[in-house]
């Protein structure tokens, strides 16, 4: 069975979502697993509001943040960053990765958190930020899915 990791800073939301989401749509197909180039503790919380979107979109699973290691990279067979950022500092790894938006067809860019997003955001703008996100990472999943197959 191939595998897929997902990576983003924190691992407690953009690489969080795209795992729990790629697991549903996936089938089984794939062992899926997300990590965060940041992450040091399973003590700091998911963003606020992305369970409560997720559990509406039917995705109950409970995460564990985890840090993206070397090691943890070579037990995957394809690696997906959620930003060109995360793109570069995984290649200064000495790991190859795939930019998500450009496996779904999306062109190079990035899934951009809430600070990248905006400037100086307020408690509202930063949940609506993060529900919009989810939907948007769970409906790029069909072309994503077909992405990922190609490269196998």
């Amino acid at each position: 069975m191939h595998s897929v990791l997902f990576v983003c800073n924190g691992n407690t939301f953009r690489s969080m979502t795209a795992h729990h989401c790629f697991k549903k749509v996936c089938k089984g197909k794939y062992r899926v697993g997300s990590a965060g180039l940041l992450a040091f503790s399973d003590h700091v919380g998911v963003r606020k509001g992305v369970y409560t979107e997720l559990h509406k979109l039917g995705i109950k699973d409970q995460h564990h943040r985890r840090k993206c290691t070397k090691k943890l990279c070579k037990s995957y067979d394809l690696i997906i960053a959620m930003s060109t950022d995360h793109q570069k500092r995984l290649k200064k790894m000495g790991i190859q990765s795939h930019l998500f938006h450009e496996l779904c067809g999306q062109g190079h860019k990035p899934v951009l958190d809430v600070e990248e997003a905006m400037k100086d955001p307020k408690e509202k703008q930063i949940e609506r930020y993060c529900r919009n996100m989810v939907h948007h990472i769970h409906k790029s999943m069909p072309k994503l899915l077909k992405g990922v197959a190609k490269q196998f």
